[in-house]
């Protein structure tokens, strides 16, 4: 129970690092967080950038999660993350909309979130893959 509690505490400084700089009002908080902590609905249309296609999402998508998939646990940090993510970019020959837009969409179901690596980051590797996952089940249809 306690490796609990100290879990939840950790996961919620996380998200208030990622979000206080967009955060005016305390009373925002939930609004601008709560797809942090329950699984946010995806829209397929919305997965896809409007300068992308969906193959190219689809890829994006797919290169993403086998990069972050390589990650361990304990290097699993923003820098990280971005790193991984700007690789999958230039070894793909796909553009940031591509990685970076269904990424971020794919983990907040937002059009405007924090980044895709401080989402990752906070949400935690097993979270973010387990989304990327049904954002590729879907974008796949």
């Amino acid at each position: 129970a306690e490796r609990v509690e100290r879990a939840d505490r950790e996961f919620a400084l996380r998200v208030v690092k990622i979000t206080k700089d967009r955060l005016q009002r305390l009373s925002e908080f939930e609004s601008l967080t709560w797809y942090l902590f329950d699984e946010p609905p995806l829209d397929k249309k919305l997965l896809v950038f409007k300068k992308s296609t969906p193959q190219k999402s689809k890829e994006g998508l797919e290169k993403a999660q086998k990069s972050l998939e390589i990650i361990g646990e304990k290097e699993w940090t923003m820098q990280n993350i971005q790193k991984s993510l700007e690789d999958v970019v230039k070894q793909g020959e796909l553009t940031n909309g591509d990685v970076f837009w269904p990424v971020r969409y794919g983990l907040s179901g937002q059009e405007a979130s924090s980044s895709p690596a401080e989402l990752a980051w906070a949400l935690g590797k097993e979270k973010t893959l387990a989304r990327l996952k049904k954002s590729l089940a879907l974008i796949s249809v």
